[in-house]
């Protein structure tokens, strides 16, 4: 027998196992199902149909709004926020990144460590401390920017650190929510502090990485054991082609991305970024499983061509149009990235820290390479005007980086990444859950259901309970109730074991009808 059908069997006899066990729990789930009389359904608006979101996730809107207020942006007009001092930032950040590569196993997981929580609450309390005292005496801000600039570079790597391995607990559907809704109220937080008088300024930029990481600790404990990161992770070959792609894209956006620091709006406030990270809310929150997360990366594509060939061609608009194009393309292949990333820790239990970390150094070395090349190529005297040489040599990377995206089908896929060991427990919950989608894709097929109830039917077969699905599908409790109902009428069974026992039919009479082939042969 072969090692695939083995983890098959052993997958088979898990839930054979639970099947058995869980019959009290399976009950008392059905009682609390007809209690409740199905109602007719109601037409909902779109945005009745838009989930409610859990708002300690959406944590990491807080972070960016300050690294924006506090170093990107150009709100403050001191020195503290010149080139000089954000390139010490960016380059603090690289060196943790890349320490966090290197001692990732050694790490991993380091949101389960209070230390380092509080290490970069600390050390990002130091950097706003610095970046307001700057601004209120401007003869310091000399003094002040080393350590304004070392400190916010090593409590923001910190607390992105966190936030990824959080975010490499959930599903991708999840991630595309919450990333994207976080990057629109970052967005709109950028917008409400730019109005505010010094004093409440620096109240709440004090307030931002505080609440970041209250939130990130809420949102933890709101996992169940199961969910959380933990060790032993799966060893993996270094991700050859994400790099690649990340890289060409850095660095394309480190060519343009003098005209986001000096434009009206930032890096993390464009209205490209509130744009993109909208269209890809709406586009989840409404479509959700159905959605095609190749479109985020179909719309980045024309929005990076139009910013550099378009707009210089047809005539200069404005610098604020073509910063606002640079902005949403580089967002949506961030926003893309994160989905790629999480999903495979999610799915095959590779360290959040180790590759993220990995990921980010590779993005802010080129990005800084790019932004060092910018000049050179604009004093070239070739006779043809050095702005088009520039954006010539950006749409070139930008599309030797989408041939690299295109060469992979979804998001699912190995991008260039090889698992040399992998945790025994999470392959078999992974074997597991393919194993449960492949018998409820046979039993919709057969029994005509809508996409929605196959869906229901996994997650039932998963023995996960009412509230679990509503939350993993973004519906309510009561939709759920009512699809469970749909269900049992479709495939005539009346409780939850009549349930499991015919999804195991199923896989067993495949398994007879492949023995019987197997015979013949």
């Amino acid at each position: 027998m072969s090692q695939g059908r083995q983890h098959t069997s052993g997958a088979d006899d898990a839930l054979s196992i639970a099947s058995k066990q869980t019959p009290q729990r399976s009950r008392s789930i059905e009682s609390e199902e007809r209690e409740t009389v199905a109602k007719p359904p109601v037409k909902k608006s779109i945005f009745a149909r838009v989930p409610r979101l859990p708002l300690a996730f959406l944590g990491i809107a807080l972070y960016r709004a300050w690294i924006e207020l506090a170093f990107v942006g150009s709100y403050l007009g001191t020195s503290l926020q010149a080139e000089t001092s954000r390139n010490l930032f960016d380059g603090t950040m690289v060196v943790v990144f890349l320490l966090g590569a290197i001692f990732a196993k050694q790490l991993s997981p380091l949101i389960r460590k209070r230390t380092a929580h509080w290490m970069a609450l600390s050390f990002l309390l130091v950097s706003t401390t610095c970046v307001v005292i700057g601004a209120i005496h401007p003869d310091m801000t000399n003094a002040l920017m080393w350590p304004a600039a070392i400190c916010g570079g090593i409590g923001v790597a910190v607390i992105v650190i966190l936030w990824s391995e959080l975010y490499g607990c959930l599903g991708p559907v999840r991630v595309a929510l919450y990333y994207s809704a976080s990057i629109v109220a970052a967005a709109l937080i950028v917008y409400t502090m730019k109005g505010f008088l010094f004093p409440w300024f620096a109240t709440f930029l004090f307030m931002l990485p505080i609440g970041s990481l209250v939130s990130l600790s809420l949102a933890f404990d709101s996992l169940s054991e199961k969910e959380r990161p933990s060790a032993p992770f799966a060893e993996a070959t270094f991700p050859w082609k994400l790099a690649i792609w990340m890289a060409a894209y850095s660095f394309a956006y480190g060519l343009a991305q003098s005209q986001l620091t000096t434009s009206t709006f930032g890096p993390h406030s464009s209205p490209g970024v509130l744009a993109i990270g909208a269209f890809v809310f709406f586009g989840v929150a409404l479509r959700k499983r159905k959605f095609d997360f190749s479109a985020i990366f179909h719309v980045a594509l024309p929005l990076a061509i139009a910013a550099f060939l378009f707009v210089p061609v047809v005539g200069d608009f404005n610098q604020t149009f073509t910063a606002l194009c640079i902005a949403a393309a580089y967002t949506a292949c961030s926003i893309l990235l994160m989905i790629i990333l999480t999903n495979m820790c999610y799915r095959q239990g590779i360290s959040a820290l180790w590759l993220f970390c990995i990921e980010r150094s590779v993005r802010m070395i080129f990005n800084a390479l790019g932004r060092e090349a910018r000049d050179p190529i604009l004093e070239l005297s070739i006779g043809i005007d050095s702005s088009y040489i520039l954006s010539i040599v950006v749409v070139i990377l930008v599309i030797v980086s989408s041939i690299i995206l295109l060469t992979e089908r979804s998001i699912t896929a190995q991008w260039g990444i090889g698992i040399k060991t992998s945790d025994a427990k999470r392959a078999e919950e992974i074997v597991r859950e393919d194993l449960l989608k492949n018998r409820s894709r046979e039993i919709a097929l057969n029994y005509r259901l809508s996409l929605r109830e196959e869906e229901i039917l996994t997650l039932l077969a998963q023995r996960k309970r009412n509230t679990a699905i509503a939350s993993e599908l973004f519906i309510s409790e009561q939709t759920v109730k009512t699809h469970i109902r749909n269900l049992y009428k479709k495939l005539d069974v009346h409780s939850r074991d009549e349930l499991f026992d015919l999804v195991e039919n199923i896989d067993a009479k495949r398994a007879t009808a492949s023995s019987i082939d197997e015979d013949y042969r």
